[in-house]
């Protein structure tokens, strides 16, 4: 299966990107408003079609691990992780998303280019205090 992979250099502290992938606010400033956190999982809303549910399975200082539960088909138990390194005042965070399901190739470079625009929005929110979340 395929796997998108973003490496993202912040000129942010760790603990603040660490802040901003596992916190409904942070997660508001950069990804969607519409987010809730119950428990273990985070409930996400962009439109009708894409609502994804992640299971949180690890979260520690270095390394986040989500799993979709539900809410968007073609994610469905994809997992997605986040990992953290500081080095001279920048953190450098691997995104990577590892599909369960076989997408044609359009689907997939469709969502590694929206991938790619909001690892930048989360650049830009843990570097400005500004994002660019969706607005739908």
């Amino acid at each position: 299966m395929k796997t998108i992979i973003h490496h993202v250099m912040i000129k942010a502290p760790a603990g603040a990107v660490h802040e901003a992938i596992t916190t409904p606010e942070g997660l508001a400033r950069w990804w969607t408003p519409r987010v809730s956190k119950e428990g273990d999982v985070i409930k996400f809303h962009f439109d009708e079609n894409m609502r994804p549910h992640m299971k949180v399975k690890k979260n520690n200082d270095t390394h986040v691990t989500w799993q979709c539960i539900s809410g968007h088909d073609n994610w469905q138990d994809d997992t997605f992780t986040f990992d953290l390194h500081e080095a001279d005042g920048v953190t450098h965070l691997m995104f990577r998303q590892h599909y369960t399901i076989e997408h044609p190739d359009e689907v997939f470079g469709m969502y590694n280019f929206v991938w790619g625009n909001y690892m930048d929005s989360l650049r830009e929110y843990c570097e400005t205090g500004i994002g660019k979340p969706f607005q739908g």
